[in-house]
């Protein structure tokens, strides 16, 4: 794919957009602005260093310029970049952290990441009592979504069957 058609392909929440819900990207995308809630994204997600985001973020990859309060699902790799500020959990097979990043939370770092989320999100909403209970302003829970981590598994043992079709 040349790179004007991964350009074309990426979908940009821009600098002045403040986005609270939850969202889908069935592609690449670029968070320039705020968001607070549930971002999934099939591909990579770029976080600029002008983003804000706070809630649960899952992407295939995920480049963290910017700043969140997240718990975050990588199926590849998470990378956090100079100048980021991040609290929270990160879940991913793979985590490159380069000087001058800032993490300040739990870390699974394993090629069994996904299933580590999905057991461990499970496992704080069975144990959460309502005065412990941590929610983002609007509702918006930051140690949700076994249901959006089991459509990753799904979606990884899917490749896997695949895979191993190919390769017999």
């Amino acid at each position: 794919m040349s790179s004007d058609a991964s350009t074309q392909n990426r979908t940009v929440l821009g600098a002045d957009c403040s986005i609270a819900g939850d969202l889908s990207i069935d592609n690449d995308a670029t968070l320039l602005g705020q968001f607070e809630g549930e971002l999934r994204v099939s591909r990579s997600l770029e976080i600029g260093g002008s983003a804000r985001a706070r809630g649960t973020i899952m992407a295939g990859a995920v480049m963290m310029s910017g700043e969140a309060e997240a718990v975050i699902i990588a199926e590849q790799v998470v990378h956090l970049l100079p100048g980021c500020r991040v609290k929270g959990r990160i879940f991913a097979p793979q985590l490159q952290v380069e000087e001058g990043a800032m993490f300040d939370g739990e870390l699974c770092v394993s090629p069994n990441a996904i299933e580590a989320a999905e057991s461990h999100m499970k496992s704080s909403q069975a144990s959460a009592r309502p005065s412990m209970h941590e929610s983002a302003p609007g509702g918006h829970d930051v140690q949700t979504v076994p249901s959006a981590v089991a459509t990753l598994l799904e979606r990884r043992r899917q490749q896997q069957s695949a895979s191993e079709a190919q390769a017999a």
